[in-house]
């Protein structure tokens, strides 16, 4: 008779921590060295001089850069040939809107529209039609020039669309700490950010009018914040710093009171680049691709994009991924992985390496044991079937193997009496094994045979464990 066991088990060699508002240190550019970023040569004549804002759709995988000296804007695609040119319909009509303005920032609320929303430095939040090419087609206008004046040149730089969804999963609260999501009908609000003492000023614009509700400013890191990007599919703040170096700072939605004043949740800072008026930014994460403009086209680089670019995926360091903090708690700060949420039985942090739900005890990790013939031989082995996190390397080793990723060793061990972990553990290829639920998103299967179990003879047992360095 063969006797099945399952444990998993977590052995960590480091203290966990919580992260402050704000790191200490400053990291390095996570890009390659600009001398090999792809830079576009200039595409057309009005990008010699004032490039600005830019945006990315992913569903439709497209670059939004704005000029801020001719108010100009264009839609980047994929040439084929390993790099980007503007777009054309079918007609060859480019994807490009002359509209007059100061043209600061760009982004879209809906990524299945054809619709965009530019920051006029001067004045206001204007909605663009762009379903035909190279015809303006101003749809509405909202005037903030009240609440962000221009001032000296400085004034409104950057915007950011921000779904009801993220805004109540993470507590959003405006600059008076009311917990805030849109109520005129957009579905969201939009963030502003200004050159003059980095805040984001926060608007719930009608759809329907020119109207709008303000709610207020929160702080930023640092002075200016010429660029913004919420990326809707992590509930991540990513703000481009024009000032010094250059920095990115990484920020959740969350924020706390210091001194008089609302601050986002700084996750991480880095370095730009290089030097100069870099003041657009476009992150494409999930290709490894960052965006950015050069107002002075410092160099001929008005527009470059840096393709090895890979952020740290785990800020504060307590082993559980920050987009999945993020998607289950709507901060990284609820949980630091050594703790059991939802008092199940297992740390977050095995929830979290074997697709489990730190919310939901009945819902832990998928780690099953099974009696199946995996080779056709009419005997059934003892089988483990593990969800792992997608991109786990091979796992290898004898007689338990192992594998790495995103900071996190797993491996398998055999036993003939839960002692000493001797008996041999096969790979199996990963084939999904019938009978099993599909794993989440970001998550696969591996399987493991224990080694003489054919026949299912006398006893065995197969244990996963995870670890921390």
């Amino acid at each position: 008779m063969l006797f099945l066991f399952r444990a998993s088990l977590i052995s960590v060699g480091m203290a966990a921590v919580v992260v402050p508002a704000r790191l200490a240190a400053v990291e390095p550019w996570p890009g390659e060295p600009n001398s090999t970023a792809l830079v576009l040569p200039l595409l057309d004549p009005l990008w010699a001089m004032d490039m600005s804002g830019a945006y990315w759709n992913k569903v439709t995988r497209t670059f939004w850069v704005a000029d801020n000296g001719d108010g100009a804007f264009w839609a980047l695609v994929e040439d084929g040939a390993g790099s980007w040119k503007i777009a054309t319909n079918g007609s060859g009509t480019k994807a490009r809107w002359v509209a007059g303005g100061d043209f600061e920032g760009i982004c879209q609320a809906n990524d299945n529209e054809p619709v965009v929303y530019v920051l006029d430095e001067n004045s206001s939040i204007r909605k663009y039609d762009v379903s035909v090419n190279g015809v303006v087609n101003q749809v509405r206008a909202w005037n903030i020039s009240s609440i962000v004046p221009e001032v000296l040149g400085f004034g409104a730089e950057s915007i950011t669309f921000v779904p009801d969804y993220w805004l109540q999963h993470c507590g959003f609260r405006d600059g008076d700490g009311v917990l805030r999501t849109s109520s005129r009908g957009l579905g969201g609000l939009m963030f502003v950010g200004t050159q003059i003492g980095g805040y984001i000023h926060v608007f719930d614009l009608d759809p329907n009018s020119t109207s709008y509700s303000y709610y207020g400013k929160l702080k930023t890191s640092r002075e200016e914040a010429t660029d913004l990007f919420f990326d809707r599919h992590t509930g991540k703040f990513y703000i481009w710093h024009n000032v010094g170096l250059n920095y990115l700072e990484v920020a959740e939605l969350s924020s706390a009171v210091a001194g008089t004043e609302r601050r986002f949740r700084t996750l991480a800072e880095y370095e730009g680049p290089r030097i100069g008026n870099l003041e657009g930014m476009a992150l494409a994460l999930e290709d490894g691709m960052i965006l950015l403009t050069d107002d002075n086209n410092l160099n001929n680089e008005a527009v470059v994009i840096y393709r090895n670019f890979h952020l740290n995926g785990d800020t504060d360091g307590d082993g559980l991924n920050d987009d999945w903090e993020l998607q289950h708690f709507g901060s990284t700060a609820v949980s630091v992985g050594l703790g059991d949420t939802d008092g199940d039985g297992d740390s977050d942090l095995v929830e979290f390496a074997f697709d489990g739900d730190p919310l939901d005890g009945a819902r832990k990790g998928r780690v099953h044991a099974l009696t199946v013939d995996t080779d056709e031989d009419l005997l059934r082995e003892f089988v483990l079937s593990v969800a792992v996190r997608s991109g786990t390397p091979v796992f290898a080793g004898t007689p338990s193997p192992s594998a790495s990723h995103e900071g996190l060793t797993i491996t398998v061990s055999g036993s003939a009496d839960l002692v000493d972990g001797s008996v041999a553990v096969e790979v199996l290829p990963a084939a999904m094994t019938p009978g099993l639920e599909p794993p989440g998103v970001g998550y696969e299967y591996r399987r493991f045979r224990l080694v003489g179990s054919n026949g299912l003879g006398g006893r065995g047992f197969l244990r996963v464990g995870v670890t921390l360095p």
